[in-house]
C-alpha cells in the first residue's frame, strides 16, 4: 500500500475577502494478495472537523485500488508521505477487508 497526502483548497466566500479553507486529505488503497480482496480509507481533516470513511472495493491490485482514489479527487494535488504519517487511512483500508472478509467466512 502506498500512502498518500492530498490536499485542497476552497474558496467558500468569493462576494467577500479571499477566505480559503484547507482540507487535508490522507488516502490508502490495498489489497491482500497482488491481485486479491482489495479496499480503500481515507480520513479528510477539514477547518473544523475530521471525517473518515473505507470500503471495500472487491478484487484488484494495490494500484488498482490506488489508481480508484486518484480518480475520485481529480482537483487535489497527491504527495507521497510516510505510512507512519498515514495510520488512519491505512487502518481503514484493514478494517473494510476486514468487514468484508468476515462475511466470505460465514
Amino acid at each position: 500500500m502506498i500512502p498518500t497526502f492530498m490536499t485542497y483548497h476552497e474558496n467558500r466566500n468569493q462576494n467577500q475577502s479571499m477566505r480559503v479553507n484547507k482540507y487535508i486529505i490522507y488516502t490508502d488503497g490495498g489489497a491482500r494478495g497482488n491481485p486479491g480482496p482489495a479496499g480503500i480509507g481515507v480520513v479528510i481533516k477539514g477547518p473544523a472537523e475530521v471525517k473518515k470513511y473505507g470500503e471495500y472495493i472487491g478484487e484488484a491490485t494495490n494500484n488498482e485500488a490506488e489508481w480508484n482514489l486518484k480518480q475520485d479527487f481529480k482537483k487535489v494535488i497527491f504527495e507521497y508521505i510516510p505510512r507512519e504519517d498515514n495510520r488512519g487511512a491505512d487502518k481503514l483500508v484493514n478494517q473494510a477487508l476486514d468487514q468484508e472478509l468476515s462475511k466470505l467466512e460465514l
